[in-house]
């Protein structure tokens, strides 16, 4: 058997199968990866948030930024920062303990669900999912539904989705190509 040096010079090679192994072998996520620790990253940005809404802010901006993390990262590794999030916001705000964890796994969850068939990166997409969520969760949580919360949420999600597409493509500065990846 002929070994080669790199896979591309491989006549058996398909672009698709190297894809398709990096894609289901959970997720590609691995305990010591590099993409556990982007993982951890975003419990500071969530927690910061969490104790902002659960003192004077009147925005669900953990919402926002967990659909955000949901339309652009893995499902599982998704998941699992849904639910995190969900704890640290509730243990923040001093409501019942899961609540809000449920509620950010099933909006969580319908994002998934719903990425497979519409794109994620299309600009209206994080908007109508946020003002969709930040509306069930007032209904949930508060017995009341604030749509104008989350209609300020939703521009909020549009602007977002517009910086966060401008970093995904990378930005051009003075000849300097810089790539975000």
């Amino acid at each position: 058997m002929k070994s080669y040096s790199t896979v591309q010079e491989n006549p058996d090679f398909k672009i698709g199968d190297e894809l398709n192994k990096r894609k289901h072998s959970s997720f590609g996520m691995k305990p010591h990866s590099l993409v556990w620790g982007e993982c951890y990253l975003i419990f500071l940005p969530i927690f910061i948030l969490a104790i902002f809404q659960a003192t004077f802010l009147p925005l669900n901006l953990v919402l926002l930024t967990v659909l955000a993390w949901v339309t652009i990262r893995p499902a599982k590794e998704s998941l699992i920062i849904a639910f995190s999030a969900g704890l640290l916001l509730d243990l923040a705000k001093g409501t019942p303990l899961g609540l809000s964890s449920l509620i950010l796994l099933i909006a969580s969850f319908l994002v998934i669900l719903y990425r497979r068939r519409f794109d994620p990166l299309h600009p209206v997409f994080l908007p109508i999912f946020t003002l969709l969520s930040a509306v069930g969760y007032s209904a949930m949580v508060f017995r009341l539904i604030n749509w104008p919360a989350g209609l300020v949420l939703a521009v909020f999600a549009f602007l977002a989705r517009l910086f966060m597409k401008s970093f995904s493509t990378g930005f051009d500065y003075k000849g300097i190509r810089l790539k975000v990846s």
